[in-house]
Formats: structure tokens, sequence, C-alpha cells
């Protein structure tokens, strides 16, 4: 026997075998399906094993792709630093409201429960915008493909106004102080770092800007330290002073966003301290002259500067007195005013000084001057003593250095008076004065008149 020959007999048998059992199995499926067009039932539990069976099998190919809904997702607005390159920009605010779409997207098996809208990165691209004008279609777009395609946004587009893109440099940065303080302060002007800033933006808007304004409030400041520093945020405004708000105009100062600005300031207490007038005039008016009053515009002057000066202060003078020699009249004229080196400010720098000049007074005292009775009845004669008494007379300097006891005279007036003892009042008269008063040494006297005795 050959040594193959037992192993060809083996491989018959094994043939005869298969032969067999394919048989049998082709009679029992052929069975079986007889059996299922027979019975109903068995035809629909075949149908449930079917899709069964073709589930598994989908759920075991991450390959296949499916279709996805993605409510309220996020669109990212990109691509305006590009179209404002270009010289053009968007007047329509696309930041102030969320922009939210509905995405339809196919997607792997595989990624299906674990895709979100980030994972597509809807946006909307202003970098494709090619010219002004108002209500332009931009439609939205995805910038991530890993994970899938979006088949469908909506909406599909949104509407756009685009406008020229401006920008204008060296606009001023103006600090205005509001508010009080409760203690009297000065401050030195305000200097805003920057001192200037450029505003970019749509040119309808930026052709309306004309200063950049800075609120400083004075109830903030702190005379404590001579320095104050603190932030204060821009206010664009008109020519007229109107606000301009809108979130498109971007303020820089060296390609550096801006939305406030530093603001130093120094501040110093105030003291309010009157002018001197004791050395305001010098000289002397004329003869028979004197000065009335002094007067001065301002009075006091409101100062700032150290505690430690301000403290020692206690009144201001003048440089340069006004002279009044030999003046009959009021005399006016300006001077400036002694100020502490260490005073930052005065309210004032200068004064008006007027001297007001009037006649002076002279007075005199005249002394033995008899007492007159006048205007007694002619019947009657009066019975007193014989006074002689001083008096004191005060007018017009000239005019009283012309007086003598000659043109002096005291006297009792008994006019219209009858008959008995009654106390009457001392008067005076001088000869060629006016307007003098007068100081008797009695200012009453008593008089008696009795009827006159016929002579005979």
């Amino acid at each position: 026997m050959l040594p193959n020959e037992p192993r060809a007999a083996q491989s018959a048998q094994s043939k005869r075998g298969s032969v067999q059992f394919s048989g049998g199995l082709s009679a029992r499926t052929s069975q079986v399906w007889r059996s299922m067009q027979v019975h109903p039932l068995l035809k629909v539990c075949a149908l449930l094993l079917s899709v069964f069976l073709w589930a598994i099998m989908i759920a075991g190919d991450e390959d296949i792709q499916r279709e996805k809904t993605i409510m309220d997702a996020v669109v990212s607005v990109v691509g305006l630093e590009s179209l404002q390159a270009k010289g053009l920009t968007v007047t329509d605010d696309l930041s102030a409201v969320p922009i939210k779409v509905k995405m339809r997207v196919r997607v792997a098996q595989r990624n299906y429960q674990t895709v979100t809208s980030a994972s597509f990165a809807p946006r909307l691209d202003l970098s494709r915008i090619t010219q002004a004008g108002e209500d332009q279609e931009l439609k939205f777009s995805q910038a991530l493909t890993t994970y899938g395609t979006v088949l469908e946004f909506t909406p599909a587009s949104i509407m756009v106004n685009v406008e020229a893109y401006d920008q204008r440099g060296r606009i001023p940065v103006q600090v205005v102080p509001s508010g009080t303080s409760e203690t009297p302060l000065w401050f030195d002007t305000p200097v805003a770092d920057p001192a200037q800033v450029t505003v970019s933006g749509p040119r309808s808007l930026v052709n309306q800007v004309a200063r950049a304004v800075v609120t400083l409030p004075v109830e903030t400041l702190d005379v404590s330290r001579v320095h104050n520093s603190l932030s204060a945020l821009i206010q664009l405004q008109d020519s007229e002073g109107v606000p301009i708000e809108s979130p498109l105009l971007r303020i820089t100062s060296e390609l550096v966003n801006m939305q406030s600005v530093r603001v130093d300031v120094d501040v110093y207490p105030m003291k309010e301290l009157p002018i001197d007038t004791s050395i305001a005039v010098r000289g002397m008016p004329a003869h028979g002259y004197e000065i009335d009053r002094t007067m001065m515009v301002p009075r006091s002057v409101m100062v700032a500067g150290p505690e430690a000066t301000l403290s020692r202060l206690q009144t201001i003078y003048v440089e340069t007195p006004i002279d009044v020699s030999n003046a009959t009249e009021a005399v006016q004229g300006r001077s400036g005013l002694r100020l502490a080196p260490e005073l930052k400010f005065s309210s004032a720098s200068e004064v008006v000084i007027l001297a007001a000049i009037r006649e002076a007074t002279h007075t005199h005292t005249f002394m033995d001057i008899p007492l007159e009775v006048r205007g007694v009845d002619a019947e009657l004669e009066p019975v007193m003593p014989l006074y002689s008494m001083s008096v004191t007379l005060s007018g017009p300097y000239l005019t009283m250095e012309r007086v003598t006891a000659a043109d002096v005279h005291l006297y009792v007036d008994a006019a219209g008076l009858e008959a008995g003892t009654m106390i009457l009042p001392v008067q005076c008269s001088a000869d060629n004065l006016t307007g003098f008063s007068f100081t008797p040494q009695m200012t009453e006297v008593m008089l008696t008149l009795k009827e006159r005795v016929p002579a005979g």
C-alpha cells in the first residue's frame, strides 16, 4: 500500500458526509419556509427577527452616516477686521443679541450622541462682503468639518447694512469737573493720559465726533494728599455736546483699545483772607481835608496752597498803595497783591482801591460867651443871672478856621412866652457859619419873665 492511499480514502469519505449534510440543511430550510407560508404568525416573527438583526448590524457599523437636528446653535461673527481692512464695516450691532439658528447636520454613527453646535462652529463671515450698501444678504457657514457636514441652516442667512469704515485721530480728551466738595478745595488743571485718542467706526458716526469727554467727580478728590490719580470713562460728544453712544465706535490710543483714561490732578485746601486796608493808602490829603474811608474791590480773596502755608496767613497786603497827597476829592487806583510764593491759587491778583476824601471837621472851644434872651414880649422883661459860658463848635475845617468868639452867640428863645418861670434850652448861632454842631457848657437854664413896670 502506498503512503497516500489512506488519506485519499478519508477525503472521499468526508465529501460524502458533506453532501449528505448539505442535502439535509436544504431540506430543513425548505421545510421551514413551507411552514412559514402555512402559518402567518411565523411570518411576523421572521420580520421582527430581520429588523432586529438589521439594527444590530447598523449599531455595529460606526461609519454609517446619520442626520441630526441641533436647535439654538449660537453663530459666531468673524471677519470684521478683514472687512475693515477693505475700508468697510457693518453698521448693525451684531454683538447685542446672540445670533441663533437651527442646524440639520449629517454625522457618523459613532459621533451622533456627542456632537454639538460647537462641533461645526457655525459662523457669519463678514470678510465675504465686498461693497457698501443696505440690506445685503449674508449666508451662514460652518468652520469645522471634522465631525460631519451641515446640510441646512434655518434661517439660512441674515440681512446686514454695510458702510464705509473711517478713522479720525488726535481727538482731544477734555476733563470736565462735576459735583461739589464738602470742604473748600482747589485743584490744578486736570491732565488726561492719554490726552488724545483715535476713533474708528462707520463714517456717519465718526464724522459726528468732536471731542472725547471724561468727568472728574470733585467729591472723590482727597485734600489729605496733594496728588490724586483716578480712572474716568470716556464719553464721545458731538459739537453741541450731545453724547454719541454706539458699540460700533472703537476708541484707541497707539492701537490699544480704550474705554477709560487716567486723570492726574493736584489738590489743595482753600482759605478766605481779607485784604488789609491799613497800608493801602499813603500821603496826606490837602489842608483841611481828610480820608473819609478806604474801600477795596474785592475786599477778600480765596487762596489755595499747602496746609502749613494757609495756617500762618491771616491777611493779604497790597503791593503798591495809592497816593492821596494834597487830594481834595476821591482817589482811585489799582495795586497787585503780596502773595506767598507757596500759594498755588488766588481768586484775584490785583485789587481796586478807592480812597474817599472829604473836608475835615475842625473843633474849637470858645470861652466866656454871654447868654442872650431873644424874642421877649415888649410887655415882659427877663429876670435871670447874667450867664456866660463856654461852647465847643465843630464844622468844616476851612470855615471854622475863620470863626472868632465875636461870631458866636448863645441864647434862649422866649418868643411867645408869658410871665412866669420856665427852663429853656441853650441855643447857638454863628455869623457866616452853617452846617456846624455845638456843645454848650449848660444845655438848659432857668428863665423868669415878669411884666415890665412902666417908667415914671
